[in-house]
């Protein structure tokens, strides 16, 4: 059953699978509630985020079911008719322009353990990436699965900018 209004979501029901393809985000996620996926902090940032977009920082996320609370959080989000895009990390790395142009920018794999660390060049595009959007009030979801993993394999500064700019989950 979905929750999607006629009155308030019409135009989105009409093409939805447009708007999930140009999002990354599977139907189902669009259609259902956030809260069987998401913990109360994350439902929290999405309160927020809706409250006062220009204020909100960036979400991290972590843990087993964090790749579906991740899309759960992006269909809630364009429920509200926002431009959110759901991006692996080497999309992100080698099309800049559509990373910059999402309102929130979602990176399920923005640090996996065993997926390695990136390359010199790689590293300073995505810190360079995170910063602009940042400063546009551009809020980006990632995924990290060890803050102090990531810290060894991109750099310290990369923790710092995510504990002090984005919010944990």
């Amino acid at each position: 059953m979905s929750i999607l209004n006629p009155d308030k979501h019409g135009p989105l029901i009409k093409q939805l699978s447009r708007f999930c393809a140009v999002a990354g985000i599977p139907v189902k996620y669009v259609e259902t509630s956030m809260k069987p996926y998401c913990t109360e902090s994350q439902i929290k940032w999405v309160v927020d985020y809706r409250k006062d977009r220009q204020s909100s920082g960036g979400l991290v996320v972590s843990g087993e079911n964090a790749r579906e609370q991740c899309l759960a959080i992006g269909g809630a989000l364009l429920r509200d008719y926002i431009d959110v895009r759901v991006r692996h990390l080497d999309t992100v790395l080698s099309n800049r322009d559509d990373a910059l142009a999402a309102s929130v920018l979602v990176i399920p794999d923005f640090y996996i353990t065993t997926m390695g660390s990136l390359q010199k060049w790689e590293s300073r595009a995505l810190f360079g990436l995170l910063g602009e959007r940042s400063s546009s009030a551009k809020p980006t979801i990632v995924v990290v699965d060890s803050l102090k993993a990531l810290g060894t394999a991109y750099g310290s500064h990369f923790v710092d900018f995510l504990t002090t700019t984005y919010t944990p989950s």
